[in-house]
């Protein structure tokens, strides 16, 4: 028999992150300008990577941004991302249910499944805030709140939206003016204020990309070094995986060959354990294949 229909368990081995984001919010640690700053530079160049891929996290949340205790970043959990084809519509019909709901950009409330990468963007700037900005309870109460900082929407964006209810719906809203970001917080760097307001706008065309977000002053004025072609993905994606039957010898397959792709060494064991056709298993001990006791 085929090996990688005996795989029952799957180990994954990876960096050692002590903590995340929502943590240390909810920490005695204090957040200067100078940790913010450095968050930030990181999660737009991961963001950077990911929609240069055409992939969307679509849950960015501070539980999902991990951290080291040298301030190191990486994103995490991404269960519900998405990749969109190239050749594919910017805005195409998506999940409507993504994001936790305070970091949930506008367009997914009002237009559900219909949003492109700046969804990430919005919920990078609501975690830029640290504590939540949009503490909704419902739908409608965290478009309230949103409405509440930033104004209700203009004429023109609400005839963009792509349902009708939605677009009744904002028209009855009582006008509400935009509160400036500045005075919500009076004590922050003016830059990081701008690059604030430049990221939490209702207009997702008008949103900064990640790209534009890592050339913002507030990010270059922290002077660190890095190459920007890192954050560039050259290849493509292989989404297959994401349709394959819910069957558990074809999941097997499937994982089987994602392995693979990183231990290519992997398909030549099987190709001998195969040729040998002796059952072998994984000793819990030493973590290597052995022969299975007949």
């Amino acid at each position: 028999p085929t090996r990688c229909l005996e795989m029952e368990d799957i180990y994954l081995v990876t960096d050692l992150m002590e903590t995340d984001l929502h943590r240390v919010i909810h920490s005695t640690q204090t957040l200067s300008d100078q940790h913010v700053g450095y968050f930030m530079l990181q999660m737009f160049r991961a963001l950077k990577y990911l929609h240069s891929a055409n992939i969307f996290h679509r849950d960015l949340k501070p539980s999902n941004i991990l951290l080291t205790t040298q301030c190191e970043l990486k994103i995490c959990d991404l269960g519900l991302a998405r990749s969109l084809d190239v050749v594919a519509p910017v805005h195409a019909n998506l999940t409507e249910y993504v994001v936790t709901r305070w970091y949930r950009a506008p367009e997914v409330l009002l237009d559900g499944s219909r949003y492109g990468a700046s969804i990430d963007m919005w919920s990078a700037g609501c975690i830029m805030v640290c504590n939540p900005l949009f503490p909704g309870s419902s739908t409608v109460n965290q478009l309230g709140k949103i409405f509440n900082v930033l104004g209700t929407p203009s004429s023109a964006y609400i005839d963009r939206l792509l349902k009708p209810a939605a677009q009744r719906w904002v028209e009855k809203q009582t006008y509400r003016p935009a509160l400036a970001f500045s005075e919500l917080y009076p004590q922050t760097n003016v830059l990081a204020i701008d690059l604030l307001a430049k990221l939490l706008t209702l207009d997702p065309q008008s949103r900064l990309t990640a790209d534009q977000a890592l050339a913002h002053p507030y990010i270059t004025s922290l002077g660190l070094m890095y190459d920007p072609t890192l954050d560039l993905f050259d290849g493509t994606v292989d989404s297959s995986h994401e349709n394959v039957p819910e069957v558990k010898e074809d999941m097997q397959r499937a994982v089987f060959e994602q392995v693979c792709i990183f231990h290519p060494e992997a398909r030549e064991a099987e190709k001998r354990l195969a040729a040998q056709d002796v059952p072998h298993v994984v000793s819990p001990t030493t973590g290597r294949l052995r022969r299975a006791v007949q």
